[in-house]
């Protein structure tokens, strides 16, 4: 793939590469993204909003992360995600992929986001590598 091709961004690395400077396993982040458009699955602009709720984050910081987050395509959930976030939780399940548990049903939106557009994923969590249909960013 080359660098002009979008790609989908997890909310791990959402959070440690574009709100912070990367450190440690997230600096390789940097020159995978550079020169791609980003986008947001639904699901991440939530994580994001909901941490800043929990950890009670300020009015400055808030408008920071609104700031950036305002920078890119958040993609809206639709008929034809719903699908196939339903199609990726069978076939996880069918596989003894712990991506089609329950506990990861937001992780699963994320990803049907990215399967939906057949873009990759950008992500550090392990909870999507070999998951069937998701092509992770590496």
């Amino acid at each position: 793939m080359t660098a002009s091709v979008p790609v989908v961004v997890d909310t791990d690395v959402f959070s440690r590469v574009v709100m912070t400077a990367p450190t440690g396993p997230y600096l390789k982040y940097r020159t995978l993204l550079d020169g791609r458009p980003l986008l947001l699955a639904a699901q991440t602009v939530a994580e994001m909003r909901a941490g800043a709720l929990i950890r009670q984050w300020g009015p400055t910081r808030v408008a920071a992360m609104e700031a950036r987050i305002d920078r890119f395509a958040v993609v809206p959930v639709n008929e034809w995600m719903t699908r196939h976030w339903a199609e990726l939780k069978a076939a996880c399940r069918s596989a003894g992929h712990a991506l089609g548990d329950k506990h990861h049903d937001g992780d699963r939106w994320v990803a049907a986001t990215a399967h939906y557009l057949r873009l990759p994923l950008a992500s550090n969590d392990g909870i999507y590598v070999k998951a069937p249909g998701v092509d992770l960013l590496v």
